[in-house]
């Protein structure tokens, strides 16, 4: 009987063990799981940084590329009148 009890005692120890062991395990795991999470998270934010100056950055170049169509429009309207002014005093 005492041997029985013994077994039985050492086969809880052992289980114990592997639990404690395979905890241990799992912890180890969610560290690594929120790590990464973590990583994620600044990666994304970084992202959405570079996203915004990226947009800003294409608001102002539609700002200025309509600004230079406006002169470029300009120009040609002030070009066509010193044409027409110009073949006024040809001979």
């Amino acid at each position: 009987m005492e041997q029985t009890v013994k077994v039985f005692g050492d086969i809880i120890a052992l289980l114990l063990q592997k639990t404690h062991s395979t905890m241990d395990a799992m912890v180890k795991s969610r560290e690594q799981v929120m790590s990464g999470i973590e990583q994620v998270s600044v990666v994304t934010e970084e992202n959405c940084a570079a996203t915004e100056q990226v947009a800003s950055s294409s608001r102002e170049l539609t700002v200025s590329s309509e600004e230079i169509s406006a002169t470029a429009q300009s120009l040609a309207s002030i070009a066509e009148d010193l044409m027409d002014t110009v073949n006024r005093f040809k001979v």
